[in-house]
């Protein structure tokens, strides 16, 4: 019993479907303790969540924001990860890439205290950020089969261009094939057809 159970398991395990497949050249790479506020940190990732690697190391490079230059540092790190565990063996371009999972999280805080009037101190937070960003190669679109409608109306149309071919297009299509009855102009001679009759 226990033999069969096991070699059910691992025939389970080796019928990986579309989704375990594409799940399984994942990488990922994390950020952690970064001293700029999740609030400030949010904006940019979702600017760049579902993009391509290569587009969102872009748009990173270029936008005026303190948090910019450690994200890309961390997508290059999460690129580098995945080309080293898959680089020969996926079969995957790498500008087939793109993010499929980054979000940030609370990280802490420091407690810091400010000098006010008075001698007195009022106290303000430094909060710390986690950030966690997942690759993955692009997913090919699902082909699914017509439907009956899709294909009543492939019919008709089909049968709409079969209809447009009227008899005025019929005699002007013979107009501009040439006449076999007409002389070679070459050689002066007859074509074939009319020689045996």
């Amino acid at each position: 019993m226990t033999t069969t159970t096991t070699q059910a398991r691992r025939k389970k395990k080796k019928q990986l479907t579309s989704r375990d497949f594409w799940r399984e050249y994942e990488s990922r790479a994390v950020l952690r303790r970064l001293r700029i506020s999740p609030k400030k940190i949010k904006p940019l990732l979702d600017q760049i969540r579902w993009q391509r690697v290569d587009t969102a190391l872009a748009y990173l490079d270029i936008v005026p924001k303190r948090a910019a230059r450690p994200i890309a540092k961390l997508i290059r790190s999460c690129l580098a990860n995945w080309q080293d565990l898959y680089g020969a063996e996926a079969p995957v371009d790498l500008q087939e890439l793109y993010i499929s999972e980054i979000y940030v999280t609370p990280g802490g805080m420091l407690k810091r205290w400010r000098p006010v009037s008075r001698g007195r101190a009022h106290p303000y937070r430094r909060r710390l950020a986690h950030i966690f960003v997942k690759i993955a190669p692009l997913r090919p679109e699902p082909q699914t089969p017509p439907t009956q409608q899709q294909e009543k109306e492939a019919a008709e149309k089909q049968e709409r261009d079969q209809s447009t071919t009227t008899p005025e297009t019929k005699t002007q299509q013979e107009q501009q094939q040439p006449e076999n009855t007409t002389q070679n102009t070459n050689t002066g001679e007859l074509p074939e057809s009319e020689k045996t009759s």
